[in-house]
């Protein structure tokens, strides 16, 4: 019969100091408990690592640091410190970087402390820097407690374990596997230790991860901006598919049935206060009833970003555009170059343009711009775009035009009525597109001022309220 190999407890572990030759050097060295392949003294357990650059020799006490926040203890063990005092000739060296701070060996230095010695035998650490962070130091520290000292207690590791998850140290990011090797602890158990934080992080992840792809950018560059592998943002974004929000789920609250939108209120949840600025409803309507999660949306005209907003509750991908943009999710173009080839594979195209000189006292239309151009160019400008709107759509992807019709004194001559929505009608049938709706959606009575009321009256006028947004599909 074989002999039954004695059970290794708690007691055997940490009860005493015990003396061992080390296996690398023969020098005798105390620690407590080690198994017969890690009995190794401290200078032999570094230079294992591949570091042959160690220096060895004695320096004054009180020269050496110790790092605030770079002790991984809860506290210094008294009965530790005292079998020390009574073996200080056997005792490792401890260790240092090549700046005086401490990394190893906070007992060892308090027995030497309280014997009234005055220099310590010390070895440089060279995989430290000179000047190391409390993480380096902790990382480090307990790295070489896991092979000799008094262990760590469970408790402790776990404190440990919590305070470093997820910090980059030396270049390498701590997660459970990490972490688990550093300490030489189970990785089931670190991963308990962290649950509540990797829950925590995954929870951001995943929102920053979805922000930077509702803003288009790929599952690549996502993944290298965030620090993940693809794998783990293509899951992070598929856990929205199948339990974020749906178009049911974030639809228009009253939804309206009918192709007559009327809104007296802009949503403030989209857009800021901004002159031409639109009801966000109109946005919110348009992409329910015509586009799908992660569907690509187009607004070349963006204003206030009142589209961005609207595309981020309801989880469209969004690429806008403006010629003076006022914030930071709008880039800067001028929509009479065309649409931008980036925009090339779109779902939808929402498109509110200035409707030529209507707004002309509420605005500044710099040469160049779509609002200083002439009908006769205005019309011609509606052409080119949507044939630019053909290029760049998906087969099936959608156009929405709003556009509202112009009466007054603004209305050339030889017309006395302009109905924008039957040129822009023309133009995008004329290029190939399939109407598909054309739906009312009314100026509020709000917008009349009392001085336009009373010269419609005096002139015998009606006003304008009349505008439309019509969709169309690419075939």
């Amino acid at each position: 019969m074989g002999v039954r190999e004695q059970p290794v407890t708690n007691r055997m572990k940490y009860g005493r100091l015990r003396r061992y030759k080390c296996r690398v050097c023969g020098r005798t060295f105390k620690d407590y408990y080690l198994p017969e392949d890690k009995r190794v003294c401290t200078r032999c357990a570094v230079k294992g690592e591949g570091d042959n650059g160690m220096t060895h020799t004695e320096r004054a006490i009180d020269s050496i640091r110790i790092l605030e926040g770079s002790y991984p203890r809860d506290g210094l063990d008294k009965a530790t410190i005292e079998a020390y005092r009574a073996g200080l000739a056997d005792l490792p060296s401890i260790l240092i970087t090549s700046g005086g701070v401490l990394v190893d060996g906070a007992h060892r230095l308090q027995a030497y402390r309280l014997e009234g010695k005055t220099t310590i035998p010390f070895e440089v650490d060279s995989t430290m820097p000179e000047t190391p962070t409390a993480e380096q130091i902790l990382i480090r520290s307990a790295e070489l407690n896991a092979r000799h000292g008094k262990q760590l207690t469970m408790t402790e590791k776990a404190k440990l374990t919590r305070r470093l998850y997820g910090m980059s140290i030396n270049g390498v990011t701590c997660r459970t596997s990490v972490l688990a090797a550093k300490l030489g602890a189970d990785e089931r158990t670190v991963r308990e230790w962290t649950r509540t934080q990797r829950e925590e992080e995954k929870t951001e992840r995943q929102r920053k991860a979805l922000d930077l792809y509702l803003q288009c950018l790929t599952q690549q560059e996502i993944a290298e901006r965030l620090g993940w592998s693809r794998e783990t943002i293509s899951d992070d974004l598929e856990s929205f598919g199948k339990n974020g929000k749906s178009a049911e789920n974030t639809k228009p609250d009253p939804l309206r049935f009918a192709d007559v939108w009327s809104f007296v209120e802009c949503d403030k949840r989209f857009g800021h206060d901004f002159k031409g600025r639109i009801p966000g409803q109109i946005v919110q309507h348009t992409l329910y009833y015509y586009t799908e999660m992660f569907d690509i949306v187009v607004d070349p005209m963006a204003g206030s970003g009142t589209t961005v907003d609207v595309c981020k509750l309801m989880l469209r991908r969004y690429r806008t555009y403006d010629l003076n943009p006022v914030r930071s999710d709008i880039q800067k173009h001028n929509i009479l170059d065309g649409l931008p080839e980036e925009t090339k594979g779109c779902n939808l195209i929402f498109a509110d343009p200035p409707y030529w000189d209507m707004n002309e006292a509420d605005y500044q239309h710099p040469e160049g711009s779509l609002a200083s151009l002439t009908l006769d160019a205005f019309l011609t400008w509606e052409t080119e775009f949507a044939k630019s709107c053909k290029t760049m759509l998906a087969k099936g992807g959608y156009v929405a035009f709003l556009i509202q019709s112009q009466t007054g004194p603004s209305v050339p001559v030889d017309r006395e009525y302009i109905d924008h929505a039957f040129e822009v009608y023309q133009r995008f049938v004329g290029v190939g597109f399939t109407p598909v709706r054309r739906i009312s959606v009314p100026m509020p009575t709000e917008t009349l001022t009392p001085q336009h009321i009373e010269k419609a009256r005096e002139e015998r006028r009606m006003l304008g309220l009349v505008r439309d947004l019509l969709i169309f599909r690419k075939r």
